[in-house]
């Protein structure tokens, strides 16, 4: 049994406020100009960006707390132990003594003895530019060649200073953080030819149109090295409104400054779900791996799975791991660190994508169109916590060494907690080994003018849209060589969809909006013999919206989650989590 208590009194606030100050400014120009009878464009522009924050929180001073809990009866009065000790170089006149006991008993003296306050400052700062050139090359007999050519350089720097309270670790579990900064810049070159093969003066049958398109792009980033990347794409437009798409891209993601350089944080909190847990000893893609991993590291360590009063000492290693529970999934702990990994690599991904648009003569204004997409990607850049680290160690048959000392176990009993309870665990930005994405995008947008369904007139225009997301497979890989799926659950549903209504006649626009997110589970791999509820609960949303413009003033208003639908019990992320709101607002425009 624990016995704990929740000093709601001990800072003069509860909260924690984050400010946020963004300034920006740019400038650009553009033109053209014709050489040979042939027209170009041109633009070149900047642009410089600040973001200021600060984020604040009122804190308890370990030391000073001890002190003020610590107290004893002097001469009919109750003070700090350490000013009544007969110890005179510990004392400290700002002491005021607190009775953990009771109810809003803290003084105020106590209060802004034991209580500092807390945060961090920090400073993003980005000088970008730009200049693009393009036109048309030639003019074949299947049509324009066009091109365009751009460079682009950007500088970003970042700056996070913790106040002195957080530098010096007086709160929490005492660890000290440490101010940082850096930055980087990154040099681009593209060039982009959109080429006609067939069409114009130029057709076969069931060819009238055929394009190709080409891009290339070389990056040097400063930080994360040099990228090439490029994009081929094909348009096949088979008859007058079925036309036939395909692609082939390579593309890249370098790692922000906040990944990579956020300033580290500890604090006591629950890791998740431990794969060595009884519970979860038979889930995961390989229970078999998993199983045989943590029965290693039970063997190598005997004092795993045995309780504060010796309980599991005399058992085997797969006995003490049969009955082990580790306290840490549930309750804080564990030391988690979080903050940037400075180690972090470019995430590159290969890209398929194919699909057809149908823009039907017979019904104007409908457009239907379906895309097949296939990702592959290496290095994923992917937020990792406690349990991710901890499922890609156990769960691979060779399991990569910095993945597992992203966590360490107790080695024996702390007296509270068994040994191999999870004691300290990383939460952080990481290079997940694959991912790979299979899915289909379908698209049906139907526009028309009231007035024709009717006797005509002007009675408004309406658009009709309807999207849905078809989730096949989403696989993530550490190692490389044991997946967790994770499509078909709250992270990937098989099934999203959203359905909108657009109403307008003169002044007056009218909008209404469906979210829908399918039944899907609950986590990876789950069951009811691992998860209390493994299935999530189909979860719709309405949003709707009215705009009205007079003149040089624009009034709007809405309501975001109509029916104040909730979540997916118990999954708090699948859904809206904010309930209904309402919104107002106006633009005037000035002459």
């Amino acid at each position: 049994m624990f016995l704990s208590k929740y000093f709601y009194d001990l800072t003069p606030a509860n909260d924690q406020t984050t400010n946020t100050d963004t300034y920006r400014a740019a400038l650009s120009a553009q033109g053209d100009f014709d050489i040979a009878s042939r027209n170009f464009y041109w633009s070149i522009g900047g642009s410089y960006a600040r973001v200021e924050g600060q984020q604040r929180s009122w804190q308890i001073v370990n030391a000073k707390f001890q002190n003020a809990i610590n107290a004893v009866s002097s001469g009919g009065q109750i003070v700090c132990g350490i000013n009544a000790d007969a110890i005179t170089t510990n004392n400290d006149p700002a002491c005021a003594p607190i009775n953990p006991f009771g109810n809003g008993n803290v003084s105020a003296a106590a209060r802004d003895y034991v209580s500092t306050r807390a945060g961090l400052d920090w400073v993003n700062e980005q000088v970008d530019l730009l200049a693009t050139l393009g036109g048309t090359l030639v003019t074949l007999p299947t049509g324009k060649l066009d091109f365009s050519l751009a460079y682009e350089h950007r500088d970003e720097q970042a700056r996070f200073d913790p106040l002195a309270a957080n530098r010096l670790g007086l709160f929490g579990t005492g660890v000290q953080q440490v101010a940082q900064s850096g930055g980087y810049d990154t040099d681009e070159f593209s060039a982009e030819v959109i080429m006609p093969l067939i069409g114009r003066d130029f057709q076969l049958p069931l060819v009238k149109l055929l394009e190709a398109k080409g891009a290339f792009r070389y990056v040097d980033n400063s930080y994360a090295g040099h990228q090439n990347v490029w994009d081929l794409g094909l348009r096949w437009e088979v008859l007058d409104g079925i036309t036939l798409r395909g692609s082939r891209s390579r593309n890249f993601r370098a790692p922000t400054l906040t990944q990579l350089l956020a300033p580290s944080s500890s604090g006591l909190d629950s890791t998740g779900f431990d794969p060595c847990d009884a519970d979860r000893i038979n889930g995961g893609p390989n229970p078999a791996t998993r199983r045989a991993n943590c029965l290693a590291v039970f063997t190598a360590n005997p004092g795993y799975g045995v309780d504060a009063d010796g309980t599991g000492a005399s058992l085997s290693a797969a006995g003490r791991l049969a009955r082990f529970q580790d306290p840490s999934e549930n309750f804080a702990r564990a030391t988690v660190t979080s903050g940037g990994n400075p180690a972090l690599r470019n995430e590159i991904s290969n890209t398929w994508t194919y699909g057809i648009l149908l823009q039907p003569r017979f019904v104007p204004g409908l457009t239907i169109s379906a895309d097949r997409i296939e990702i592959d990607l290496k290095n994923g850049l992917s937020a990792f916590t406690t349990a991710d680290f901890a499922a890609a160690c156990y769960d691979n048959t060779a399991p990569d060494p910095a993945v597992c000392n992203a966590f360490t176990r107790l080695a024996a009993s702390d007296g509270i907690s068994p040994g191999g309870t999870i004691a300290t665990g990383t939460s952080t930005t990481f290079n997940a080994g694959v991912v790979r994405y299979h899915g289909e995008n379908y698209m049906v947008d139907y526009q028309f003018r009231v007035g024709d369904l009717v006797n005509g007139g002007d009675l408004g225009r309406l658009q009709l849209t309807a999207t849905a997301t078809h989730n096949t497979l989403l696989t993530t890989s550490v190692t490389g060589a044991t997946f967790v799926r994770t499509d078909d659950t709250y992270l990937s549903p098989e099934w999203v969809g959203r359905f909108n209504v657009a109403y307008a006649r003169g002044p007056l626009r009218l909008t209404y909006q469906l979210q829908y997110y399918g039944q899907t589970d609950a986590g990876p791999n789950v069951s009811i013999e691992t998860t209390p509820n493994p299935t999530l609960a189909k979860n719709i949303v309405h949003d709707v919206s009215a705009q009205v413009e007079l003149a040089r003033i624009a009034l709007r208003f809405g309501i975001d989650n109509l029916t104040d639908k909730s979540p997916s019990y118990p999954q708090i992320a699948y859904g809206d989590i904010l309930g209904r709101r309402f919104y107002v607002g106006a633009k005037i425009k000035f002459r």
